[in-house]
């Protein structure tokens, strides 16, 4: 899906990859997530970019990738923190460890205000989260940005490699979105992301996936559920649509849902099952406990009602 036309976020562990995606999509492009070891199976982006993480690019078994099926991609690669120290590595750089973790705004000094860092203060607020730093650059590369200090912190290898030592997804980076911003500008056939192209994909997806099988879905009331069961009823698939009412809700939730349901013309089945919950949460005062039970019930309450159904659809946050 969106194989030609989408951004590529390859995941080394960050706590911010998401906020990239995130910060692609806001920017108006399709951005999608990819496990490190998925990589080169990641259809044909117009973009690349290489995430942060938690490792040392010198540890024995910190991730790696294929350069050469990188450089293949003939698109624009950004690295950010590790992912810009694995670029230095892989052009025939060098990177050590610095001599203390670095955690913490900074200044970032552009050397000039074009390209990566076109529209940007001559001085502005970054957030950094690493160990180690660069410590050789590999022939024809060049620093375009320093800290306050004057140490790199952005380097750019050729006319489609880049790379930053902070991290532009966070807000503690002021101008951030704007550094996103004109790396995105950089990829020339990368397209606006459109939300009814997205829409009409997914539901051909579903279409070719489903088939003429009969889908039970699982609904709360919820955006994620919500959306996937009108996509569904959308596709013309056989669907149920499933709400159990475990007698836990808010007053006078279970009216709310499926009245927010009748609205948009979605069919929901909904199954009172406070009775099953209650007597099965009786006398257990260990919130942990509740949990689990109230989870298992669930589940039992829930594939009770399931029949002859092949699949599930299952509405959840994005990875």
């Amino acid at each position: 899906m969106h194989d030609s036309n989408h951004v590529a976020v390859l995941d080394f562990g960050s706590q911010y990859t998401q906020l990239i995606v995130r910060r692609v999509r806001e920017l108006g492009y399709f951005a999608k997530l990819y496990a490190i070891e998925d990589f080169p199976d990641i259809g044909k982006p117009g973009a690349i970019i290489l995430s942060g993480g938690p490792k040392s690019t010198s540890e024995s078994d910190a991730p790696d990738l294929d350069f050469e099926a990188l450089k293949a991609f003939n698109v624009p690669v950004l690295g950010v923190c590790y992912g810009m120290q694995l670029l230095n590595i892989k052009f025939g750089g060098s990177v050590e460890a610095s001599t203390r973790r670095e955690y913490g705004p900074a200044d970032l000094v552009p050397a000039a205000s074009v390209g990566l860092y076109e529209g940007v203060s001559a001085c502005s607020q970054v957030w950094m989260s690493h160990s180690d730093t660069v410590k050789v650059l590999p022939d024809g590369a060049k620093v375009i940005a320093s800290n306050q200090h004057g140490t790199p912190v952005s380097l750019q290898w050729n006319d489609s490699f880049f790379g930053i030592q902070f991290h532009p997804e966070v807000t503690h980076s002021h101008e951030g979105l704007q550094i996103l911003k004109n790396f995105l500008d950089h990829a020339k056939d990368l397209l606006p992301f459109q939300i009814d192209d997205f829409k009409r994909e997914m539901i051909d997806s579903i279409r070719e996936t489903v088939g003429t099988r009969q889908v039970v879905c699982g609904v709360s009331g919820g955006v994620d559920s919500t959306v996937l069961a009108v996509l569904l009823q959308q596709a013309g698939v056989k669907v149920r649509a499933i709400f159990v009412d475990n007698g836990l809700l808010r007053k006078d939730e279970a009216a709310v849902v499926q009245e927010n349901f009748k609205r948009i013309n979605v069919d929901i089945e909904t199954i009172d099952a406070s009775e099953r919950f209650l007597t099965a949460l009786a006398g257990e005062g260990d919130p942990e406990k509740k949990r689990k039970i109230i989870g298992n019930m669930f589940i039992e309450v829930f594939w009770d009602a399931v029949g002859d159904a092949e699949m599930l659809a299952q509405g959840t946050l994005y990875p």
